[in-house]
């Protein structure tokens, strides 16, 4: 995966990277984004190769690059030797690689068998991107972010606005992670703000805007109100047909529209440099929608020296994480600063302005939310938002700005927490207490060496098992550390030469160890036995484990969880 920012020339570096294959598929979800890149591709390449799309309007095949839409060549009857062989491509490149793990994307990787993937993406922390740093085998190859683009004069400095909004927020009911819709809409169409909205437009506009609402209704009203006072306003969502949205775009590229509202449709694929004002008219707390919308004005463009932002800041969840948001170094920070502070630090030429109001309501912020359990019920939410699902453990484990381990310590197991926070499913709350002693067991058994990941992860790995041979435990113990990075924990004398080692070796290895010390006499939760050389399930426990689904979920999350978090602290790796 290569993570670089919007305008940072992700598909130039795709089209460079694959000029020694001979077969390339560029897959992305938009029909604009696969013109684009063709366009680039024909830069690099010129006539050296043939061109093809394979979207709703054409089936090109027999081409050396093909630009093909996930939504069309996922579909069974094109994933077929009279369409495209299994070993057809070369090299294959997913744009907006953060969809990576949606259905239809997992449909064509594990249909297609490549020599290289290259995931490119300038947000891979998003809703649907739960499983894509396991897609790419947690290899990230570069990284480079906005502030680098900045700083090194890619893209276009900042000037920002926080504008003070006296919505109330408070009063807003908050389920699930956001807002209610209804309520959150009719808050943000008020007569006030929508006076407050239009005079800082007009006192602070340049020439061609781009505002993000938090609704269908809520762009409506707005380009409404626009409109009625002779501002040339267009409004792009989710029902736009593609026709219309390129006579729009085509016309603010033009600068025959003063000003487009949109919802979400503006935050990936789509190019227009010449946006030089940009109004955040709805409360988020994800750092990666800000980002993303912030990214639309970044790109450099012809007599562009700075991006105008008129962010409209209010009492909102999350509202007090906006100077780090603007500073880029959220992910570090683990907590929100003041522009009072001397670590907000902008990128090289942008500058920042709160009402007073607004940077009082941030110093307040900071004293209210030294609460540890405070901090990490936020975190989760915010997991929540990107996730798009109620965080597992490996959620928060790739997308938390705490440690795993952190909640495990302050809530004694993450059972309690989601207890603690009323966010357990219907299902989990069903969990027996043995099950919910049996996940503690989990997170918290000790693990010197890897031993006990090779050990149960075939009970319940590819369908739950009752009971595994001591043979099976040694065939899989011999498959998990050929694996270069698990076999760098066999590095004691006693495992010398361990690569010829027969199945036996392997299996007095699992014997002397995990199952010994998870089977022998005293155990204080006897969840398994070892009797005839089989090593078996409780069943009890067996028996819970088969009502309930979410309860096998749950205990492959936090075995998946103990294998990296075990590899990547012990070897940097993984």
């Amino acid at each position: 995966m290569v993570v670089v920012g919007t305008g940072l020339g992700k598909t130039y570096l795709s089209a460079f990277d694959s000029m020694s294959f001979n077969k390339i598929l560029f897959v992305a979800h938009r029909d604009e984004i696969l013109r684009d890149a063709k366009k680039t591709f024909e830069t690099v390449y010129k006539d050296s190769k043939s061109y093809g799309f394979f979207n709703g309007y054409k089936k090109e095949v027999a081409k050396d690059i093909t630009f093909a839409t996930v939504t069309t060549l996922s579909k069974d009857e094109y994933l077929t030797d009279d369409y495209f062989s299994k070993e057809y491509f070369d090299y294959i490149v997913i744009d907006e690689f953060h969809h990576g793990s949606a259905p239809s994307y997992l449909k064509l990787l594990d249909y297609f068998k490549t020599k290289f993937l290259l995931g490119l993406t300038a947000t891979p922390d998003r809703a649907d991107s739960g499983d894509v740093y396991r897609l790419c085998d947690y290899n990230i190859a570069y990284e480079c972010d906005f502030r680098v683009g900045i700083n090194n004069g890619w893209l276009t400095p900042f000037e920002y606005f926080g504008i003070y909004d006296d919505t109330d927020y408070s009063i807003i009911p908050w389920r699930s992670g956001k807002y209610d819709l209804e309520a959150l809409e009719n808050s943000l169409i008020v007569e006030k703000r929508l006076e407050l909205i239009y005079k800082k437009y007009m006192e602070f506009r340049k020439t061609s805007t781009v505002g993000f609402c938090a609704s269908v209704k809520h762009c409506k009203v707005m380009h409404k109100y626009f409109s009625d006072r002779n501002i040339k306003s267009e409004i792009v969502i989710g029902d736009t047909s593609l026709e219309k949205r390129q006579e729009i775009i085509s016309k603010f590229k033009e600068r025959k529209l003063d000003i487009i509202f949109t919802v979400d449709i503006f935050n990936e694929g789509v190019d227009i440099p010449c946006i030089d004002t940009i109004l955040f008219l709805r409360p988020t707390n994800s750092y990666t929608i800000f980002i993303q919308q912030l990214g639309r004005g970044l790109r450099t463009f012809e007599g562009k020296e700075k991006l105008r932002v008129l962010d409209f800041v209010g009492n909102f969840k999350g509202a007090e994480l906006r100077p780090a948001f603007l500073s880029g170094g959220f992910k570090g920070e683990r907590k929100p600063i003041s522009p009072l502070d001397s670590n907000f630090v902008l990128p090289s030429g942008c500058s920042a302005n709160f009402d007073f109001k607004i940077i009082e309501y941030f110093e307040q912020s900071k004293d209210k939310r030294d609460n540890l359990k405070e901090k990490l019920y936020q975190d989760f939410l915010r997991v929540k938002e990107i996730s798009g699902k109620n965080p597992s453990i490996m959620d928060i484990y790739t997308f938390g700005e705490f440690p795993v381990h952190v909640y495990v310590q302050k809530y004694k197991n993450w059972y309690q927490f989601l207890k603690e926070i009323d966010e357990l499913t219907k299902e989990e709350k069903l969990f027996s207490e043995r099950a919910i002693k049996f996940l503690e067991f989990l997170e918290k058994t000790a693990m010197t060496k890897s031993y006990k990941i090779p050990l149960l992860l075939p009970l319940f790995k590819d369908g739950l098992k009752e009971e595994i041979t001591l043979k099976e435990i040694g065939e899989f113990y011999k498959k998990f550390y050929s694996d270069d990075l698990h076999g760098k924990d066999l590095n004691n004398k006693r495992h010398d030469d361990w690569k010829n080692w027969d199945l036996k070796k392997f299996e007095a290895l699992a014997k002397d160890n995990p199952i010994h010390f998870l089977t022998k006499d005293g155990k204080k939760e006897e969840f398994f036995s070892f009797i005839d050389d089989k090593f078996k399930l409780n069943d009890e426990l067996f028996k819970d484990i088969m009502e309930n689904k979410e309860l096998l979920e749950n205990i492959l999350s936090r075995l998946e969880y103990r294998n990296i978090n075990y590899f990547r602290r012990k070897y940097m790796e993984g």
